[in-house]
């Protein structure tokens, strides 16, 4: 159990700085939910998380009355029995809670955390790799930027293998023939996955839980959307625009080099 220790909230109050030690527990809810029950210290540590969204006045929301403009991290936090509080979350903002307090992950959820010390192929990772590795497991979002022929694509395989142990379908995009080549070799050479591909004349989505895509091809997958066309070429648009909704996972690689723009047209539900 990975002790952390927090100011106790009272004892912060009287100055006596009481250090106590909160201790949480996770249950793993989905393979990306997880209901979190711990002391008051937890509705706490929510409530100091709270941040203004930049740009919020400006939203249709904020002019109606309908949303105060400030961020809280998790779906809900709400009192049970007895002085326990229950704050369900995505199983990424454990990352943060960990660094105020224990949290002890139990059932399903704790082989899904230990994922990336327990595989065999960590132990061949450099020290930067596992690094990031770790990190990006604990995040729900984030950028690694190592140098050419460092290893990016061990930690690409990686994760990919990750999300689909937890039952979470990967999409990984690239700009470039030569990338995409090499992505298909790191994938099996270090996860043994073979990805499905969304290339030149693929023009049904994928079903497999790995996929590996060219930026330029699925953005002219998706340009139908944005109302370019009509009738059965816009339908199987929106298809491929529900199933890139669909996964649970994104990793762009080499993405300060992208030449597509697809943000603007295609809207793919996704957030963040």
């Amino acid at each position: 159990l990975d002790q952390r220790h927090v100011q106790d909230a009272s004892a912060a109050a009287t100055g006596k700085g009481q250090i106590v030690t909160t201790v949480c527990t996770a249950k793993l809810l989905s393979p990306t939910e997880v209901l979190v029950t711990g002391p008051p210290a937890l509705w706490e540590w929510r409530e100091a998380q709270t941040v203004a969204v930049p740009g919020a006045q400006f939203t249709p929301r904020y002019k109606r009355g309908q949303w105060n403009g400030l961020y809280t991290p998790g779906r809900w936090c709400r009192k049970t029995a007895g002085e326990q509080w229950e704050m369900r979350c995505s199983l990424g903002l454990l990352g943060r809670l960990r660094r105020a307090m224990a949290v002890r992950l139990i059932g399903a959820g704790e082989t899904i955390y230990a994922f990336p010390t327990t595989h065999p192929a960590f132990a061949k990772l450099r020290d930067y790799q596992r690094k990031a590795l770790r990190k990006a497991v604990d995040k729900e979002w984030g950028r690694i930027a190592l140098a050419t022929n460092a290893g990016k694509g061990a930690v690409i395989a990686l994760l990919a293998e990750f999300a689909a142990t937890i039952g979470v379908p990967v999409l990984i995009l690239c700009d470039e023939l030569a990338v995409f080549d090499a992505l298909e070799g790191e994938l099996e050479e270090w996860a043994g996955i073979i990805p499905g591909r969304v290339g030149q004349g693929v023009r049904t989505p994928p079903s497999d839980p790995v996929v590996l895509a060219m930026v330029p091809t699925l953005a002219r997958r998706l340009r139908a959307r944005a109302g370019q066309r009509s009738g059965p070429a816009k339908a199987k648009a929106l298809e491929w625009c529900n199933w890139v909704g669909e996964r649970g996972m994104l990793l762009l690689d080499e993405a300060d080099k992208a030449k597509e723009r697809i943000q603007k047209p295609t809207g793919i539900g996704a957030s963040g």
